[in-house]
């Protein structure tokens, strides 16, 4: 009977804990190779995904406060050539509302980015597995 020489025995309970979440997260920095044995043997995604839409929203956050909006947006609107035909004063107030609600657009675009990108990613490498 053949048996696989490279197939990887189910390890034997040592008595050690397992690691928590966060501790799985710094492990697969720090010992990369026992963290992802511990991850193939009991997968678990809600800690990641949490901690990947905080960072999401704190990057947005920062991005969103920290941006020069003004004169993104009048940059962006010397571009079009269809505003320049607009009177001033209608050019004046669409500046400020840009700047007035683009904060606001970008902290929640990564509140609700994230966990569409993660979804869509999900789907695209369930798809692509069961293709394959």
């Amino acid at each position: 009977m053949y048996t696989n020489p490279v197939a990887v025995p189910e390890s034997q309970p040592t008595g050690q804990p397992e690691p928590g979440p966060l501790g799985r997260m710094t492990g697969a920095i720090v010992s990369p190779t026992r963290t992802f044995g511990e991850i193939a043997r009991r997968p678990t995604w809600v800690v990641p995904f949490l901690t990947l839409c905080v960072l999401g929203i704190v990057v947005s956050g920062l991005l969103a406060q920290k941006t020069d909006w003004r004169s993104f947006f009048e940059r962006q609107m010397s571009k079009n050539a269809r505003l320049d035909q607009m009177p001033q004063d209608q050019k004046d107030r669409m500046l400020d509302n840009q700047v007035k609600y683009a904060p606001k657009f970008a902290f929640a675009f990564g509140v609700i980015f994230t966990p569409i990108f993660v979804l869509f990613i999900t789907l695209v490498y369930w798809g692509a597995f069961n293709l394959f």
